[in-house]
């Protein structure tokens, strides 16, 4: 980044600084509002506004369950006051939840269109733009980084101030309902803690960014970066899901911190202390927890700060310098493809299709992204299945078949197959389609054959090579191959349904935003997926029990 110029070789004074820093605030701020990460001319801003309102849907019918549930507690405190730790303990129960729902709804706020997360994990860094057009400019890099770093939060922070406002109203009406004059405390209370939560999340999501891209290696940092988020994604979709068992769980350590006085490293509780402290809470431990809340959020910050100061000119310097990213595992790929593909395929114009499948997928860090975030949600949803019983007491069988057990290949292979349907529709480059027009063959079903060769090999294959020893160690090799068999032939099923009226080759025609209708189909969505992974399992069980059934099945 150009601090200094041969006009002045002081670089811009403070004014001119600060009114840079004006300027550039808001333009980021467009740029991430009307991204056009995905696709040339995708607009991003109706997933911004309907994606909130989808996922607080449900408060309506929660501020009526909280209603009866505090008239009920309040009757009992009456009537028993030796019983109000009880009343008490409900409230930090619920005040944590609201820190566990801002803290997971911030990371995972459009998980379910895998936008938003890639958008901010993506926009820590300055892309080409950002290197040529303001590397030419007189503008110092740390006006650029604060920038772009305020930019962020400010983003972010408009996401966790709208999830806070109806929960704050109905926890307030809820909470308050017997002395209307403490309602506006715990609103306002309310308003400053829970987004302080999720930007909290947020925070840690930066550093964690700024951190690996300060030390990890240029030629490995492509990968650990989709790693970590993929982790990432999965931790906060588990704690989203068991969110009122986490709760409950963190009520009770909150009210054993109260009796000992203690501390505690657990986030969510820091966050309970600062909302209790601002409440006017006496306890000591209360408070110390508000102090290591603030101090925790503010030396993160700085941390991510002085990690993005550190890496900041690295990333510049290689924005510029490389032509084309993940060279070296590119040519791995292309000389694996060019190995297999003869082996499955004998047509050359297939073999193609499938070799451009597997390149693009190599050289696109963002289509790598989205493919992450999908298979981080069904990682979180597989686990989720063997987590469940033990939130509940139950213990985990693993030497017989069982729903949980035979619905992981099911999940990852129907998260992964339809991710990568999705991506195929998403161009690369879409000005270089002009190659494969003046190409084009008559005869559109031999790109059909490529693309379900690719989703075959991409998408099924390594996951039955992974869950075919793991099911053959734990069952024994018939159990394991009948079951493979089984979720294989499905996954073909699913693959030709998700190619239906699919004629082009991938990545390389126009997006139309907006056509798959998400909103009115998301409901539709949801059941397949529960129905494909679940529905199915519990029918593979009677189909195991008897070989014959199995049989007619695979038949």
């Amino acid at each position: 980044m150009t601090t200094d110029t041969a006009h002045n070789p002081g670089g811009p004074s403070q004014d001119a600084e600060r009114a840079q820093f004006r300027l550039l605030v808001p333009n980021f701020l467009r740029r991430l509002y009307e991204s056009d990460l995905v696709s040339e001319g995708v607009d991003i801003r109706p997933l911004v506004a309907w994606v909130p309102a989808v996922i607080l849907a449900p408060w309506g019918f929660i501020v009526v369950v909280l209603l009866v549930k505090y008239i009920h507690l309040a009757s009992i405190v009456e009537q028993f006051p030796e019983r109000f730790g009880e009343l008490e303990r409900a409230t930090w129960g619920d005040e944590l939840f609201f820190i566990l729902f801002s803290m997971t709804a911030v990371g995972l706020i459009t998980v379910a269109v895998g936008l938003i997360t890639v958008l901010v994990w993506e926009s820590v860094f300055p892309d080409k733009r950002d290197a040529q057009i303001l590397g030419s400019l007189p503008i110092r890099g740390r006006t650029v980084l604060l920038a772009k770093l305020t930019a962020l939060v400010l983003f972010v922070g408009v996401f966790a101030v709208a999830i806070s406002v109806p929960t704050g109203a109905g926890f307030a009406l809820a909470v308050s309902w017997h002395h209307w004059f403490a309602a506006p405390s715990y609103l306002l209370t309310h308003l400053v803690v829970i987004p302080l939560a999720g930007v909290f999340v947020f925070v840690c999501l930066v550093a964690l960014q700024t951190i690996l891209a300060a030390l990890v290696p240029r030629r490995l940092l492509r990968a650990v970066s989709i790693i970590a988020q993929l982790l990432f994604v999965v931790a906060l979709i588990e704690m989203f899901v068991y969110s009122t068992v986490i709760s409950g769980w963190l009520a009770e350590r909150a009210h054993m911190l109260t009796e000992s006085g203690g501390g505690s490293w657990l986030p969510p509780l820091w966050f309970l202390g600062l909302y209790e402290t601002l409440l006017g809470s006496d306890l000591a431990s209360f408070h110390r927890l508000a102090v290591t809340a603030l101090v925790a959020t503010g030396a993160l910050l700085a941390l991510s700060i002085a990690a993005y100061a550190c890496s900041y000119r690295r990333i510049v310097r290689r924005v510029l310098e490389s032509t084309q990213s993940d060279e070296r595992g590119t040519r791995r790929l292309a000389h694996l493809v060019r190995h297999v593909s003869p082996a499955v395929v004998r047509d050359r114009t297939v073999q193609a299709v499938i070799a451009f499948i597997g390149k693009s997928l190599a050289r696109s860090g963002l289509h790598r992204l989205v493919l992450a975030i999908y298979l981080g949600v069904a990682l979180a949803l597989a686990l989720g299945g063997i987590l469940r019983p033990l939130t509940e007491g139950l213990g985990v069988t693993l030497d017989e078949p069982s729903v949980a057990l035979l619905s992981i290949p099911l999940v990852l292979s129907f998260f992964a197959l339809v991710g990568l349907r999705v991506l195929f529709t998403v161009p690369i480059e879409l000005p270089a389609n002009w190659v494969f027009q003046i190409t084009e063959r008559h005869e559109k079903s031999i790109y059909l054959r490529g693309a379900r060769t690719a989703l075959v090999l991409i998408g099924l294959v390594p996951l039955a090579l992974i869950t075919l020893p793991a099911y053959w160690a734990i069952w024994g090799w018939q159990l394991a191959a009948a079951h493979t068999t089984l979720w294989v032939l499905l996954g073909t099923l699913l693959i030709e349904a998700l190619l239906t009226g699919f004629r082009k080759v991938p990545f390389t025609c126009s997006y139309l935003p907006g056509k798959a209708n998400v909103r009115l189909l998301a409901p539709l969505y949801i059941a397949v997926t529960l129905i494909y992974g679940y529905s199915t399992a519990r029918s593979e069980l009677w189909l195991l029990a008897e070989p014959h059934r199995w049989l007619v099945a695979v038949a």
